[in-house]
């Protein structure tokens, strides 16, 4: 290669010209390769560097910055003797020798050699390439130099009678690189921190190192040192303290070492956990295990350790960590779950996300993966790809968020039935409701999955995390263990000293202190340990072989707390450092390098300073890769750095955090709504604030995160009261408004959300009634409008599919609202609700809204026992569906439809239409419409008496409640399972399942179909002839019925229940007879007749109450009659098992056998086993 410098040849291979000792070639300032100079990228890592005219012109081309590095000076001493005795080139060939020796070195640490000056070298650790142990890498290289050095002695003696060794200054600290030079790989360093290096190197004697403070700082856990008088400097205020390396430590003083580190007192714990292990791996069942301590006690370092303990092939852990910032973040610890099993990163797009998502749920679900993947998708706020975007299109927020709870049941259910699983749920006292209420959903998989769900949290009384696990040991005791951290005894934590700080042995001095400060608590050891090291305070007594204190340090003070203690370290990090942490702090406990990047003033030397940090054990780094992101190391870390920020520049700060993930996440920025409202509602930039914090609302309403959207709703109105000049106008305030009131109806809160509701009608200018009799005049009004539209025959009026309004939209959604508020609370304003919803449609001439009025009207008619004009207005609504696009408008149309058929009889007309609307409300996955269409179909198999596949739906409906956490849904289910049993058998199951039916509709509440439960819990007691219960509930069930104001069709069957048990009561019941006279009894007798008038299915078993009324009374003629009745309708209807149970009552009365095997025939073709017992005794009775 030729020297550009003197000409000279040299061969392949070398650095150094042999014969002026000038570099060749050029250097590459990233990886610092030697490329000819004819080269214009470099050989070794394809950097553009330069071609030759531009080194010619201009050797210079990076721009400069500021740099967090290592400086590095060694001089060789006994050079000038050397010269005294040898010929130049000799003295050159020696130097070559040793420049080459101490170039190996250097780069073999990873250093930058800035330039040769003389017989010295000036090297740098931290550029190009920034290392966290860039001061110990700098100290090694010396001390590996020294020694190569020394041992050229015995030659270099020989040749002069002299030796020669070398002596090296090191300084750590911020300089500014000046260009960088190709021709000779120069960086151009300047600062006073240079200046500093090299007063150390001109300070120390032959083979001394003499470091500085922050060199010392950042490796005395490494290395033995002599602390030297301190030594003034030129541009440096004060003296500067000096520090002499001696040796390597043999045992280091580390803190938190990256090796493994002993684990004591916790044995009990352990073995707990161990315990619970091997029964979940024999029994195949789980457990949930609370894990509950104050900071810093060991609680992640217990569950960490437990982990090691597991760690095998068969056995899947999913992590998630709460944080305080991410509360209002509706499922923010499942969203942890979901990307960490599908492994998708915060840099990861919509595409990347879906892919990542969808795949390893198909490999879960491979044919099933459309029950789950749109759901949890949305969940990630993913687009949702192809044919699965209908799933969610079409379903409101209560709707989605059964789906979700669903998928999620199933997703878990599933990964633990595939392998052990174990969900650890770090920080859970900081968890979101909806998290919370999710968990609370899944619970019962620890019942029949080897699921082990670890919660591990503070003591605190009042979270929902709290409240969680006190309702945890009241349901799920038997699965539940508590483990409650106390403070490490003594022994413990003095030998944990011993062992994990390596001070073993420790002087008496030093046991009291350490006992006396930390009480127990594992990170304050650490702290306290890191804090007496850092000042120099520990230190090892050679005469004793013990380490302890020095004497001044009993007058420093530490402090007792361990949250002071924090603070203390933190003190003692440089200003650039601790800027760093609190910039950091704001982010969050987790933080990206990006959003750090975009806000951090000194980009440049960010990573140094990061890594400075890790080495500080202040953070951790979580991922590299595709994304880099860091994590306090304890969130008392985080907590101190956040208080120590004042408070105009901390609102400062947290709006720049907002920028940068709106510029950063840019493209996929409604998955930040939350981070963001927060952020800009910390930096009081309140118009930002508002808009994301609508935004966060309605994404958690959206997905029923009804908690955290009521906050953003609160905030957000909160927002826009500071916001200068501002005003909502009526129309806004009245969404506001619409939108509390949904939450508070899906939080069952009924009353808040008519307040909110009737302000939104208030505020749009819409009359809404308050008390009884205005409720009753605003109804005739209403039905008056009908009639009047009706009377003139306004049929053929155009409606138009064209989107609607603002303001007509609203008030048809509150119309909807108020209309299933009702349903459960006040069927009589109900009416209201629904008529006026209906002509406030056809005022506005809308399709859609239209539909579902003429429906509702119509359904409210057969309620009311006019199924004529209930007829036209369902005949309304299947004229107007065949222009209708929207499923979810038709499903409810053929729903209602189908609700009017079961009262005329019309019962496969009803079965067709209820299984048109299953059909498209299961194909828009809405879970609980399709669950109640399957049931009505249920109720009507029953009546058929085909009660094996009337159970078989509700075996299924009620499995669908438990997954989706549908408490409504499966306390219906189970009800028509009870039902089914009552006559199927058995009775005992019928009593169980009617029991927890009505626990879960008394916890809604639903008061309709809560009646029909009691009515026939009722029923079981009165067939296994326990009369005083029988006759105590229906009584309380009638005035729960009138108190509530209840109507329909259950209302005949209540009816039906109730004289049945009076009339049972009066033949047979000794003990409670005298509350029940034949006046009594012909009271309900004859309202049977009355309430079943209008519905047909309660008609058949008023007929055979009736007969066996007049048959007591001793009038079998009309007893014949009603009972002829009956079987006449029975067959019209197709009612076999009453027709049965017709047949049974007049055999048993008229001691007739052929009527018996009559029924004794019907009840083994329909499966009434108790049914066909009875009959059997009596046949055999009868014998």
């Amino acid at each position: 290669m030729h020297c550009p410098q003197c000409g000279f040849e040299n061969i392949e291979g070398i650095h150094f010209c042999g014969k002026c000792g000038e570099k060749l070639g050029i250097v590459c300032p990233d990886c610092r390769f030697y490329n000819s100079f004819e080269f214009k990228f470099c050989g070794n890592c394809g950097l553009k560097i330069t071609d030759g005219d531009e080194l010619k012109k201009d050797p210079k081309s990076t721009k400069s910055q500021r740099k967090h590095v290592t400086v590095f000076f060694t001089d060789l001493s006994g050079y000038t003797a050397m010269t005294e005795r040898l010929d130049p080139e000799e003295v050159r060939t020696i130097l070559n020798q040793i420049f080459k020796k101490i170039s190996v070195i250097i780069e073999k640490f990873d250093g930058f050699i800035e330039r040769y000056i003389g017989d010295s070298v000036m090297a740098v650790f931290g550029i190009p390439k920034a290392h966290e142990d860039d001061p110990v890498r700098a100290i090694s290289a010396a001390m590996e130099i020294h020694h190569a050095i020394k041992s050229m002695n015995p030659w270099i003696h020989d040749k002069t009678g002299h030796r020669i060794l070398m002596h090296t200054g090191i300084n750590t600290g911020l300089v500014v690189t000046g260009e960088v030079n190709l021709k000779n790989g120069s960086h151009g360093l300047t600062g006073l921190n240079i200046n500093i290096a090299s007063r150390l190197e001109s300070l120390s004697q032959d083979d001394e190192i003499l470091v500085g403070p922050k060199t010392y700082k950042l490796t005395n856990q490494f290395f033995n040192f002599q602390s030297l008088k301190p030594v003034p400097v030129k541009g440096k205020k004060g003296s500067l303290p000096v520090y002499k390396i001696l040796s390597k430590k043999e045992k280091n003083l580390e803190f938190h070492k990256k090796t493994e580190t002993s684990f004591l007192g916790r044995d009990k714990e352990i073995s707990i956990l161990n315990a619970l292990w091997d029964q979940i791996v024999r029994q195949g069942i789980g457990n949930i295990v609370s894990i509950v301590g104050d900071p810093g006690i060991g609680k992640s370092r217990l569950v960490e350790e437990y982990k090691k303990q597991l760690v095998r092939a068969d056995i899947l852990w999913i992590e998630s960590r709460s944080s305080y910032y991410l509360q209002k973040t509706s499922y923010g610890t499942f969203l942890e779950i979901l990307k960490n099993y599908a492994d998708i990163k915060a840099s990861d797009d919509d595409i990347k996300g879906w892919n990542k998502l969808e795949e390893k749920l198909t490999l879960l679900f491979p044919d099933e993966v459309s029950d789950t993947l749109p759901y949890l998708a949305t969940l990630l706020s993913l687009k949702i790809n192809g044919n699965l975007s209908s799933k969610i299109r079409f379903i409101d927020g209560d709707a989605l968020k059964t789906q979700i709870y669903r998928a999620f049941y199933l997703f878990l259910m599933r990964l633990a039935h595939e392998q052990p699983l174990v969900l650890e749920f770090e920080d859970f006292h900081w968890a979101d409701q909806s998290s919370v209420n999710l968990l609370e959903h899944l619970i019962p998989l620890v019942r029949q999955s080897p699921l082990l769900i670890m919660l591990i949290s503070r003591n605190t009384k009042s979270s929902p995390a709290s409240k969680l696990k006190t309702g945890i040991q009241k349901e799920h005791h038997d699965y539940f263990t508590e483990i409650l951290l106390s403070p490490l005894s003594k022994e413990d934590i003095l030998d944990l000293a011993c062992k994990n700080m390596n001070l073993d042995p420790m002087s008496s001095e030093l046991r009291g202190l350490i006992h006396r400060k930390c009480e127990g608590n594992p990170l304050y050891l650490e702290e306290l340990v890191r804090t007496l090291n850092t000042n120099d305070f520990i230190i090892k007594n050679e005469a004793t072989g013990q380490y302890t204190i020095r004497p001044l340090a009993g007058k420093v003070f530490i402090p007792d707390t361990l949250r002071g203690i924090v603070e203390s370290s933190i003190d003692r990090l440089d200003e650039e450092m601790k800027d760093l942490l609190k910039i950091a702090s704001v982010i969050g406990r987790n933080f990206l390098y990006c959003i750090l990047e975009a806000i951090e003033e000194s980009r440049h030397q960010l990573d140094t300073n990061l890594s400075i940090l890790v080495a500080e054990n202040m953070i951790k780094e979580k991922s590299e890769n595709p994304v880099r992101e860091y994590f306090f190391y304890h969130d008392l870390i985080r907590d101190a750095a956040y208080e120590t920020i004042l408070l105009k520049h901390r609102g400062n700060l947290h709006r720049k955090v907002g920028e940068a993930i709106e510029n950063i996440f840019y493209d996929q920025i409604e998955r930040f709504y939350g981070l963001l409202s927060y952020h800009f509602a910390k930096g009081s930039q309140w118009n930002k604030a508002q808009e994301y914090l609508i935004k966060a609302g309605d994404q958690a309403n959206r997905i029923a995160g009804d908690s955290e959207a009521l906050s953003h709703y609160k905030k957000a109105m909160s927002a826009h009261e500071k916001i200068v000049g501002s005003k909502l106008d009526d129309f806004e305030k009245a969404v506001y408004h619409r939108r509390l009131g949904e939450i508070y109806f899906r939080r069952g809160e009924h009353d808040k959300a008519l307040v909110s509701l009737k302000h939104a009608f208030k505020l749009l200018g819409v009359s809404y009634p308050f008390g009884k009799w205005e409720t009753r005049i605003a109804i005739l009004n209403q039905f008056a409008k009908q009639a009047i539209k009706r009377f003139f025959f306004i049929f053929n009026k155009k409606f138009t599919y064209a989107k609607l309004k603002p303001i007509d939209q609203e008030i048809i959604k509150i119309f909807e609202t108020m209309a299933w508020i009702d349903v459960y609370i006040n069927q009589e304003r109900l009416a209201f609700d629904v008529v006026s919803a209906l002509n406030h449609a056809e005022q506005i001439s809308s399709l859609s809204a239209a539909v579902q009025g003429y429906s509702g009207v119509g359904f409210l008619f057969d309620t009311m026992g006019f199924p004529f004009i209930a007829q036209k207005y369902h005949d309304l609504a299947m004229r107007l569906i065949k222009t209708v696009e929207e499923d979810l408008i038709t499903a409810t149309a053929y729903h209602c439809l189908g609700y009017h058929l079961v009262f005329q009889g019309k019962w496969e007309d009803a079965l067709a239409s209820y299984k048109k609307s299953a059909d498209q409300f299961q194909n828009i996955g809405h879970l609980k419409k399709w669950g109640n269409a399957k049931m009505m179909m249920s109720v009507i198999l029953a009546n058929q008496g085909r009660f094996a596949q009337s159970l078989e739906i509700c075996t299924k409906i009620a499995q669908l409640g438990l997954e989706s956490g549908d408490h409504q849904l499966r306390g219906h289910a189970l009800h028509g399972a009870g039902f089914n049993q009552i006559s199927k058998g058995p009775l005992d199951e019928a009593v169980i399942n009617l029991q927890e039916a009505i626990k879960l509709l008394k916890s809604i509440p639903d008061y309709y179909a809560l009646a029909a439960s009691y009515t026939d819990l009722a029923r079981c007691y009165l067939y296994d002839e326990d009369f005083a219960t029988a006759y105590s509930m229906l009584k309380k069930t009638e005035a729960m019925i009138a108190q509530k104001g209840i109507r329909g069709f259950m209302i005949s069957l209540f009816y039906n229940a109730l004289a049945e048990t009076y009339l049972t009561i009066f033949e047979k019941s000794i003990e409670i007879r005298g509350k029940v006279t034949i006046g009594v009894v012909k009271k309900y007798i004859l309202k049977t007749i009355k309430q079943a008038k209008h519905f047909k299915c309660g008609q058949p078993k008023a007929l055979r109450l009736n007969g066996a009324f007049f048959w007591l009374k001793g009038n079998p003629k009309k007893a014949h009659q009603f009972w002829k009745k009956g079987l006449d309708l029975c067959q019209e209807l197709g009612s076999r098992n009453e027709e049965g149970l017709i047949y049974s009552d007049m055999g048993k009365r008229l001691n007739d056998v052929q009527y018996l095997q009559k029924a004794q025939e019907i009840f083994i073709e329909t499966g009434a086993r108790l049914d066909l017992a009875h009959v059997e005794k009596a046949i055999e009775n009868l014998k």
